[in-house]
């Protein structure tokens, strides 16, 4: 008799769109490939998953500053990766409070463009670009670390 393991649906689901965000940063640049890591840190399945916060933005990118017209900030964030069309990654920015489900925003990662990339140091982020050609996000990512 052979010892298979027989996978959930919702595991090979969880597989393919890995495989599909691996894909998508191999082929990135590395302002995508910063912009991925760091919301890779809170991931569910991140082995060493940090704590801290994400402040998503929309508005107006100006020469000096960035106009919020929305905004959504998560403490305790929780990233769950998806896919559109089984071709195209997204990451999903979620409240990891069990008690509350509730997204702060879905993400293609193809519609993305014009990415530019901050790294402020101590774990700061700071992602500003345009999403489908339409909006302009800025994205500020914090990670908590403990001292000592």
């Amino acid at each position: 008799m052979s010892n298979t393991t027989i996978r959930k649906p919702y595991e090979l689901k969880a597989e393919r769109n890995e495989k599909l965000l691996n894909t998508f940063v191999e082929n990135s640049t590395a302002e995508y490939q910063t912009l991925v890591n760091a919301l890779l840190a809170f991931w569910n399945r991140s082995a060493d998953r940090k704590t801290g916060s994400i402040n998503v933005s929309i508005g107006q990118r100006a020469n000096n500053c960035f106009n919020v017209l929305l905004m959504s900030y998560t403490n305790k964030p929780n990233i769950v990766l998806g896919n559109w069309n089984n071709t195209e990654p997204k990451m999903l920015i979620a409240i990891a409070d069990k008690k509350i489900n509730n997204m702060i925003c879905s993400l293609n990662l193809t519609l993305i463009s014009d990415l530019e990339t901050e790294v402020h140091g101590n774990g700061r982020y700071t992602f500003t670009f345009r999403y489908d050609d339409t909006f302009d996000y800025q994205i500020e990512v914090v990670y908590n670390y403990v001292n000592g």
